[in-house]
């Protein structure tokens, strides 16, 4: 895009009303409205505009975010247009992980900087009971009773929830056994 400046004393018009002029960072004497017109090097504004040194995001116009270049050193920049959301921020549902536990991952899209964030969950199976925090460990198999595994639905914390379900046929040293209804472990 061509721009013209015209440079009357003091007074700067700029064919481009609605931009903002700035200086460059390597000789204040040349104006400029973007880093092209500074042959590389930051062309800064007005204090906190796009391009301003900060260290801070309060150091910023509204609109704007400290974008940090180094560990003491920023540049004011303008949020993205996340209008559509942010990419790859897609939550997953639950799904199997390792033995006897499962993982999702939620993502949260922060729509003013276009940040996604994502947190990994874990929780015990189906037949496991107990919690986890790392998919490794905290989740404990439910027990067997007179030969039938007792089963729990996926995310049990506690042995309550383990059962045998009605119907299971076991059997022991004196014969077969029919459970007519679910039975509850206790602690």
């Amino acid at each position: 895009m061509k721009r013209t400046i015209i440079i009357i004393g003091a007074i700067f018009a700029v064919h481009n009303a609605f931009a903002a002029l700035g200086y460059c960072s390597n000789n204040p004497g040349i104006v400029c409205m973007d880093p092209a017109d500074c042959g590389g090097a930051t062309c800064l504004f007005a204090a906190g505009g796009h391009g301003s040194p900060c260290i801070r995001n309060n150091q910023c116009m509204d609109g704007f975010y400290c974008q940090m270049l180094s560990s003491n050193q920023g540049i004011c920049t303008p949020y993205p247009d996340c209008s559509n959301g942010c990419t790859d921020c897609e939550s997953t549902s639950w799904s199997a992980h390792s033995t006897g536990y499962e993982k999702r991952t939620t993502a949260t899209c922060n729509t003013t900087t276009c940040v996604c964030s994502k947190k990994t969950e874990y929780r015990c199976a189906a037949g496991y009971y107990g919690t986890s925090t790392n998919g490794t460990s905290g989740c404990t198999k439910c027990p067997s009773s007179d030969g039938i595994s007792s089963t729990t639905t996926a995310g049990a914390t506690n042995i309550t929830s383990c059962n045998l379900p009605a119907g299971a046929i076991g059997s022991d040293t004196t014969g077969t056994i029919t459970y007519t209804k679910d039975c509850y472990y206790s602690n």
